[in-house]
């Protein structure tokens, strides 16, 4: 557009964006998802019915959802373990939808073993809190993990495949849902277990405050790994007895590990702080244990 001032001319070039696709918002996506309206997921997931591409996803995302809970809820107990073996999906949806069936089949083994030890870190005991929260299994998750621990000890632990990774996530999950009873038992079918995986119980057992578990927490006193030794401490500092205190107090005293910290000073002058995590752990254990008065 051409237009005319008393200095000349002037051009103006106007531009005008396209219109909102005028579609769904995202709470009809979501309360059709709630109500299980498939063809209406469906039609926007596909582009059948106009929506914003932040809808059609949602809608796809939605249509996951449905497809796995009618496979869940049908599935048949016969051969599932077989079928989840034999199912190659990148879908987290999929996965703690065949857990659900496993679960409410009675086949544990294979929730802990297997399907605990899926995706990424954090994923397995993500899924671990969905199959819990959907309470299919007899009596509950948590149940059927105390009948897990009272066949499987030692080595058999975990299973085969990724013992470390399963047992993890296991751990995880039975302290963000807080399942404390399994303290005892846990204490007991890691005797014999892989050093790696009984120092992996150390959080579990310092959150729960196990008695059960002071062997390990004095095991982890002589560990190579930093961590370790702090957690245990933090565990001995609850659970231990006034035996154990000359034991923290060294490590208080003399662990050598330390994190250089950087810290611009009031002077203007960079200034190099040395934080020993391990001796304050310690120190912080020690002082719970004498206050405990045991």
């Amino acid at each position: 557009m051409v237009r005319s001032t008393r200095w000349g001319l002037v051009f103006v070039t106007l531009s005008f964006a396209g219109p909102a696709v005028a579609g769904p918002t995202l709470g009809e996506v979501i309360k059709a998802g709630m109500r299980g309206d498939v063809a209406f997921l469906k039609e926007v997931c596909s582009g059948a019915r106009p929506a914003d591409p932040p809808m059609k996803t949602r809608a796809c995302q939605e249509v996951d959802k449905q497809a796995a809970r009618a496979t869940a809820s049908n599935e048949s107990c016969d051969g599932v373990v077989e079928r989840y073996r034999a199912t190659k999906t990148d879908s987290v949806l999929a996965v703690e939808q065949f857990g659900k069936s496993l679960a409410r089949c009675g086949q544990s083994d294979v929730v802990f073993e297997e399907v605990a030890t899926w995706g990424l870190a954090n994923e397995g005991w993500k899924i671990l809190e969905a199959i819990d929260d959907a309470q299919v299994a007899a009596g509950g998750l948590s149940a059927a993990f105390g009948k897990y621990l009272g066949a499987h000890k030692g080595a058999q632990l975990m299973g085969t495949q990724k013992p470390a990774v399963a047992f993890s996530n296991a751990t995880q999950w039975l302290s963000s849902r807080k399942h404390a009873e399994h303290c005892q038992a846990l204490a007991a079918a890691l005797v014999g277990a892989p050093p790696a995986m009984r120092m992996a119980s150390l959080t579990y057992f310092s959150e729960t405050k196990c008695g059960d578990a002071a062997p390990i927490g004095l095991e982890a006193l002589a560990s190579d790994d930093a961590n370790n030794r702090a957690w245990g401490c933090r565990l001995l500092g609850d659970v231990g007895t006034a035996s154990l205190s000359a034991r923290l107090e060294a490590l208080a005293a003399r662990d050598p590990y330390f994190v250089e910290r950087q810290a611009l000073g009031a002077d203007g002058r960079v200034h190099v702080t040395r934080d020993y995590q391990v001796r304050t752990a310690c120190e912080e254990g020690v002082t719970r244990l004498k206050a405990r008065g045991k």
